[in-house]
């Protein structure tokens, strides 16, 4: 049985579990439907010196593409859903050997199913260019800012591969008291790609489930304890990894507007190799920091640490990241966004051709608004992408700068 067809099985048996989520969405007589269109169009250059087996190469792409979106939501009392469809269309005036765009589909959807219990369900399909795919953007997604797989090969090519994501991540909470609750995560995960390397670009499904007790130690301060199990497999048979670990939180709020978490988290993997018969055992240790500050005319996020995620190199890996973004309001027309993203990926055990990579990017990006709903924006962005195996290493410096005008439609007011 291929891979590709016994991801579709996996995908059709959590069919219902997505359709459950948007079962529990509010549909009473009270809700409100709305929906928010989003335009976007731009022309861009990108410019990437990439250097491999000590030979230099340089290659500049000019670029121009449309977004259309927007966001479907139904509010009511007891909860909020949303959707948010996106397409995208690119061309590539001096390189046909591109694709033509990529294609998105997000929802969440926030139950309260009694006054002490909640439900959440967060979904996410993609398919997209691997020029677009495997340069992690900088900025956080403001529809779903949370994702925790940073699931990349960082083979970056000029010619056209494509890259199927499917996400899907529930998650059930239940207060006891107003100072203890229980919660519990869920993720699947499943990514395929167009060619499929045994040592590249590498399919997966990843599953975990995490569960903890959080205590309310004062009225700004909280602790958690509590445990997670997970499991990896590649679609080219050389990967199977289990993981069971414990992990240890705290979360203060210093004021309604700043806000900070931190996660302690311990584990002991599992690796096999099924057709060379190899196992590798090892233990893991992970901390991670996220910072959140909002003003009146600004905002600051911060993510840092160690965490360990799924990736298309045929292995699990260990992730050292920086992701910071700010924004700021130079006045009542002209907007400031900044942010910046380096990471350090190194493959656990058993990975394909690619064991390593270093990555940071960088984004600055100024905006006007037109009117209420439509503006203006520049931006550049400087990536490094350094990709370290067996056989050779290849480095990517890529700049891109870009002009664009889009529309927003206005958000609804709450009633």
């Amino acid at each position: 049985m291929s891979s590709s067809f016994r991801k579709l099985a996996a995908v059709r048996r959590l069919l219902p579990v997505a359709a459950g989520a948007l079962a529990v969405a509010p549909t009473s007589n009270a809700a409100d439907t709305y929906f928010v269109p989003s335009v976007e169009v731009a022309a861009e250059q990108y410019r990437d010196r990439s250097t491999s087996q000590g030979v230099d190469t340089t290659d500049t792409v000019a670029s121009y593409w449309a977004s259309l979106g927007g966001v479907l939501g139904v509010r009511s009392p007891r909860g909020l859903t949303e959707i948010q469809p996106i397409v995208e269309l690119q061309k590539y005036p001096d390189n046909r050997d591109l694709g033509d765009g990529n294609q998105y589909l997000n929802f969440k959807s926030n139950y309260a199913a009694s006054q002490r219990s909640t439900f959440a369900m967060v979904g996410r399909y993609s398919r997209e260019e691997s020029i677009d795919t495997e340069l992690t953007k900088a900025s956080f997604d403001t529809f779903d800012p949370n994702d925790p797989t940073v699931d990349q090969a960082g083979v970056v090519t000029l010619v056209s591969e494509r890259k199927t994501r499917i996400q899907l991540r529930p998650s059930y909470g239940y207060e006891f008291s107003e100072k203890t609750s229980l919660k519990f995560d869920g993720l699947y995960q499943t990514v395929s790609y167009d060619s499929d390397s045994s040592f590249q670009r590498v399919g997966y499904d990843t599953f975990r489930v995490d569960g903890y007790l959080r205590w309310k130690l004062r009225p700004r301060t909280g602790f958690r304890a509590g445990v997670y199990n997970d499991r990896y497999e590649a679609d080219n048979g050389n990967n199977e990894t289990t993981g069971q670990g414990v992990t240890l939180g705290i979360d203060h709020q210093w004021t309604p507007l700043f806000s900070m978490e931190a996660i302690l988290s311990g584990e002991r993997t599992t690796a096999q190799n099924p057709r060379l018969n190899l196992e590798d055992d090892s233990t893991n240790v992970g901390l991670m920091v996220g910072v959140v500050r909002r003003g009146e005319i600004s905002q600051f996020r911060l993510n840092a640490g160690r965490s360990y995620s799924p990736s298309g190199i045929g292995a699990r890996t260990q992730l050292d990241q920086l992701w910071t973004q700010y924004n700021r309001d130079l006045t009542p027309l002209w907007h400031l966004q900044c942010a910046l993203r380096a990471y350090r990926s190194r493959a656990q055990s058993f990975a394909g051709l690619t064991d390593k990579r270093d990555y940071a990017r960088g984004e600055l990006e100024i905006s006007r608004e037109l009117t209420r709903t439509w503006y203006v924006s520049g931006y550049y962005s400087y990536t490094w992408n350094e990709e370290n195996n067996s056989i050779f290493g290849e480095r990517n410096r890529t700049h891109t700068i870009g002009l664009q005008v889009g529309f927003q439609g206005l958000a609804p007011q709450p009633r």
